[in-house]
C-alpha cells in the first residue's frame, strides 16, 4: 500500500464516518509504516550481510581452487601419495596443530596429534595469534568466511520457518529461498559418488551457525573469532571446520565446486531483495 493509496482512503473515510474513518486510517497508516521498517530492518540486519556473506564464501571457494590447482614452485609445501599440496594447506594444518612445521595429518585420532593440549600453552597461543595477524590470515579467514556464512544460513532458515522474515515486494519467495538454502547445506555436507558426506555433517553445520551469533543478535567479528579458534575450551566447536579445510585438496571437483556452484545460485535469488545490491 503506497502513501497516496493512504491519503485517498483517508480523504474517503472522512466523508464517510468522521471520527471513526480517520482513526480506522490512522491504524492502516501505522501498521503500514511498521511494516516498512520491519522490512527495511530485515535487509539491514538479514538480507544484506547474508548476500554479502554468500558472496564472500562463494569467491573464497574459488580462489581456494585456484590456490590448490595451480601451485607455482616456490608454493609447494609437500607430496602426499600422488597428491601435491601448498603451503596454504600447510597454514590450515598449523592452525589446527599449532605446529609451525607440521605433517599433513592423515589421521584425526592419532595420538601425535594434539590441538586441545596445544592450546592451553600460553606462549605458544599468543604466538599462533601474533601469526594469524598475516602469515595464518588467509586460513583463518577462510575458516571466518564459511562460519559467518552458516551464521546468516542457520538464522535466516530459523526465521524463515517461524514466519519472521517479510518477503512481500521482494521479488521472491520463502520456499525458493529456503530451497536454495538446503542445496548449499547439502552439497557442503558432501553428495559425491567418490566421498558421500566428507564435507561438514548437516548437524555441525547448524551447531558453528548458531555458535556464531552474540547476546547481541548479531555474528562475531573476525577478531572474536580468531580467538575462539585458539582458545581451550572453544575451538572445539569449529572441529569440523578444520577437518573439511585440511582435507580440502581432494574435495576442490566435488564438495567445494558443488557448493561454490550452489552459492552462487543464492546469491542471485538474495539480489532481488531490495536495497540489496
Amino acid at each position: 500500500m503506497s502513501l497516496q493509496t493512504l491519503e485517498l482512503l483517508k480523504i474517503g473515510f472522512s466523508f464517510i464516518g468522521g471520527a471513526t474513518g480517520a482513526g480506522l486510517t490512522n491504524i492502516l497508516v501505522a501498521k503500514w509504516i511498521e511494516r516498512r521498517e520491519l522490512r527495511a530492518k530485515q535487509r539491514q540486519t538479514r538480507w544484506f550481510p547474508f548476500l554479502e556473506a554468500a558472496r564472500d564464501l562463494e569467491a573464497r571457494l574459488a580462489d581456494l581452487q585456484k590456490k590448490y590447482e595451480n601451485i607455482p614452485p616456490n608454493k609447494v609445501w609437500r607430496k602426499v601419495d600422488d597428491r601435491t599440496l601448498p603451503t596454504w594447506a600447510r597454514d590450515f594444518h598449523e592452525l589446527y596443530t599449532f605446529n609451525k612445521n607440521p605433517d599433513p595429518i592423515t589421521n584425526f585420532e592419532s595420538a601425535d596429534v594434539s590441538p586441545d593440549e596445544a592450546r592451553k600453552d600460553d606462549p605458544l597461543v599468543q604466538s599462533v595469534r601474533i601469526r594469524m595477524g598475516h602469515q595464518l590470515t588467509y586460513a583463518a579467514s577462510t575458516l571466518y568466511m564459511t562460519a559467518k556464512y552458516l551464521g546468516y544460513a542457520q538464522r535466516v532458515r530459523r526465521d524463515l520457518n517461524a514466519g519472521r522474515l517479510d518477503l512481500r515486494k521482494s521479488g521472491t519467495s520463502a520456499q525458493k529461498i529456503k530451497s536454495l538454502l538446503d542445496k548449499v547445506r547439502t552439497e557442503l555436507h558432501g553428495t559425491s559418488k567418490e566421498h558421500p558426506g566428507a564435507g561438514i555433517i548437516l548437524e555441525q553445520q547448524d551447531f558453528i551457525g548458531e555458535s556464531m551469533w552474540t547476546v547481541d543478535n548479531d555474528v562475531i567479528g573476525f577478531f572474536e573469532f580468531q580467538s575462539r579458534l585458539v582458545k581451550s575450551p572453544g575451538w572445539e566447536q569449529f572441529t569440523d571446520l578444520f577437518r573439511f579445510y585440511l582435507g580440502v585438496d581432494q574435495k576442490l571437483a566435488t564438495e567445494v565446486e558443488l557448493t561454490k556452484k550452489e552459492l552462487g545460485e543464492l546469491s542471485k535469488e538474495l539480489e532481488k531483495m531490495p536495497g540489496s545490491r
